[in-house]
């Protein structure tokens, strides 16, 4: 099975795993494909000490537009708002679940500004 993932943003909202969900999903919301989870572990931490058991992050050189149209396309997924030039959010299907995507972001584990695009998936449900 082919694992894709997704870019974190900083939104406080977040998406659980199901034991038998596809790898490629975070509580029924795709993962972006092609991201990466280097460097990502202080803010799924930040979101996990924020109140959302599960939350998954991950990183990508995509635009921030590129990524929002992405998750745009998705089904169940309702657009917080307009997106600003460096964030957007998305509701998840699920109570509770959400997709915060922002370009650029702070590494809470290097405090420096990161360039590329995060996008968290982080839910209130337990995993």
């Amino acid at each position: 099975m082919k694992t894709s993932s997704v870019v974190a943003v900083i939104v406080f909202s977040g998406v659980a795993a199901a034991a038998d969900a596809p790898a490629d999903r975070v509580s029924g919301i795709v993962l972006y494909p092609g991201a990466s989870s280097a460097g990502v572990e202080g803010v799924e931490k930040t979101f996990k000490d924020s109140g959302y058991p599960t939350a998954v992050c991950r990183r990508t050189r995509d635009s921030l537009a590129k990524v929002v149209t992405f998750y745009r396309k998705q089904p169940g997924l309702a657009l917080v708002g307009e997106p600003s030039n460096d964030n957007a959010a998305f509701s998840g299907p699920a109570a509770g679940s959400s997709v915060a995507i922002n370009s650029p972001w702070m590494n809470p584990s290097t405090l420096r500004m990161e360039r590329d695009t995060m996008v968290c998936i982080a839910s209130r449900d337990r995993p």
